[in-house]
């Protein structure tokens, strides 16, 4: 069984001491992310700014790179990473992208990247979130099944159409003894009596369904390069 990696990070670090104390010890599914978080925090004169929530061990790392504009005058590179322990037990690295300016503390930026506005309050496997809904009716013409004008918390309403073949969230399969259905915006609502996730790095995660409802999943905001 491979130890869990203990959360060291702290308000206040050098660039130096964050890049010591996760070298080596994060998770391989992030390993893209964290070489463009290991190579930011060793150029010449950045500067980081790290918030921790050590009961979430989770930390926001804010890196800010000096360079120049097209008119040679003095500017900046910023950089925002999300920083915690996955599943597995070590570090992951993703790097934040879109974040609304009216977001001031971690709490808020967390809430925002967990999509709690809409009602989910449940991480389930690597980024995927999960809540249970009333189990919406299914609707079947000569184009396929689908459910139509779904409501969902905080004024969403989208329309969700049958997935044929295998449905994948990300790196994450999704797999179910009923239906799957998916917007364009990347939810998912898995109707049946179980759902399954397979995942290459956090292995096979299995959910029974409560009775009368339907399991949506979205993945977590803000990720660059996970469509929202």
């Amino acid at each position: 069984m491979v130890k869990r990696v203990k959360f060291s990070l702290r308000d206040g670090m050098t660039p130096e001491q964050l890049l010591s104390a996760v070298k080596g010890k994060i998770s391989g599914e992030t390993q893209q992310a964290a070489l463009s978080f290991e190579r930011s925090l060793t150029k010449e004169n950045v500067s980081v700014t790290l918030r921790t929530d050590r009961v979430r061990e989770t930390a926001v790392v804010r890196i800010l790179t000096p360079t120049t504009d097209a008119l040679s005058l003095p500017t900046y590179i910023e950089e925002t990473y999300l920083v915690g322990i996955n599943d597995e037990g070590f570090y992951y690295v993703h790097e934040l992208i879109d974040i609304p300016p009216t977001i001031k503390t971690i709490e808020e930026l967390l809430s925002w990247v967990n999509r709690a506005d809409q009602g989910f309050a449940e991480r389930v496997q690597g980024d995927i979130l999960l809540q249970f809904i009333r189990k919406p009716e299914i609707k079947d013409d000569y184009g396929g099944k689908f459910i139509s004008n779904l409501q969902i918390p905080n004024g969403i309403s989208s329309d969700f159409y049958q997935v044929d073949g295998d449905a994948m969230l990300g790196n994450h399969k999704i797999l179910t003894d009923g239906e799957v259905f998916r917007n364009y915006e990347n939810f998912f609502i898995v109707i049946g009596e179980t759902l399954t996730l397979q995942h290459p790095q956090h292995g096979i995660k299995t959910i029974t369904i409560p009775k009368g409802t339907a399991a949506l999943l979205a993945p977590q905001r803000g990720r660059a390069g996970v469509a929202d």
